[in-house]
Parts: C-alpha cells; structure tokens; sequence
C-alpha cells in the first residue's frame, strides 16, 4: 500500500522508490512499524529545486497520513 501511494501521489517524478529499512520494536508502538523511503525524483525537461522536491514529499507525506495513518518520526 505505501509503494502504490507514494508512486500514485508523486506520479511521473518518480522514478525509483526503494524501501531500505523496516523496523519493529523497542520504540515502536506495538502494531507499528517505522519504514524507511527512498524516493528517486526526476524531470527528464527541467532540473528540481528543493522548493519543487519539499513540495511532492509534503504531499506524499500527507497522503501516507490520511490514507495509512502515518506519522513522521522525529
């Protein structure tokens, strides 16, 4: 599910999404996992800006909020 609505949410930008790390445990709300994202973000026209890349994870991390429940860890 997270893989389907971070490449549904950052659309053709994406081109790679690794998830490189999955944790549960002390730390961790039992239930819970903590999962770590790779995003991979390119324009084949134009090269991003920061302001451009902020701009897609806001939405991406929102989208993982509303729809899954999930949280940023600090």
């Amino acid at each position: 599910q997270i893989q389907d609505i971070v490449a549904e949410t950052a659309g053709n930008l994406l081109t790679r999404l690794v998830v490189f790390d999955e944790y549960r445990g002390p730390g961790i709300d039992e239930g819970k996992k903590s999962v770590a994202l790779g995003l991979v973000l390119q324009d084949a026209n134009r090269t991003l800006t920061d302001d451009d890349v902020d701009e897609i994870v806001d939405r991406v991390t929102g989208d993982l909020e509303g729809r899954l429940g999930a949280a940023l860890r600090a």
